[in-house]
């Protein structure tokens, strides 16, 4: 018998291998791509989940932003408000300072003068007498008698 080669379809071989294509086909879905897919769909469905809650804090966060800008600019007009307020009162108080030592000044200022002008007019009789008594004692020495004195305290010959 020379070997031949046989191509006609054995049906129990065929019906065999039909069996445990199935077989394999089977666990593998059981154990490889039921629990594949379950995790695949969980992660797709806490995906999809965590981008809308994601997406729902981003509009919550902006919205807060917002407001928070608002009060922010709020704040800072009020802010300035009292600082300008603060800086007129300032300036106010200081002119009326600045006024009130003006004025201390120049009340010393006028004190000092009409002393000054005293201590001038009390001097200034001194020094007509002062004068007269000098101009007697040179008249004396001199021997020539004195005459009238101006109103100034010069002598007049």
């Amino acid at each position: 018998m020379a070997a031949s080669m046989n191509l006609t379809p054995n049906f129990w071989v065929m019906l065999f291998q039909t069996i445990i294509f199935l077989f394999n086909a089977y666990v593998i879905r059981l154990f490889i791509l039921v629990p594949y897919m379950a995790l695949r769909n969980k992660r797709l469905g806490l995906t999809s989940g965590a981008e809308e809650e994601a997406a729902k804090l981003a509009e919550q966060n902006k919205a807060k932003l917002t407001e928070l800008e608002t009060q922010i600019k709020t704040v800072k007009a009020e802010c300035a408000t009292a600082a300008s307020t603060a800086i007129e009162g300032a300036k106010k108080a200081s002119q009326v300072a600045l006024e009130k030592e003006r004025q201390t000044y120049v009340e010393t200022i006028q004190a000092s003068r009409k002393q000054l002008e005293e201590s001038i007019g009390t001097e200034k009789g001194g020094l007509d007498k002062l004068a007269s008594s000098v101009g007697k004692e040179l008249s004396a020495l001199i021997g020539v008698a004195p005459t009238a004195t101006s109103d100034n305290g010069s002598l007049q010959h």
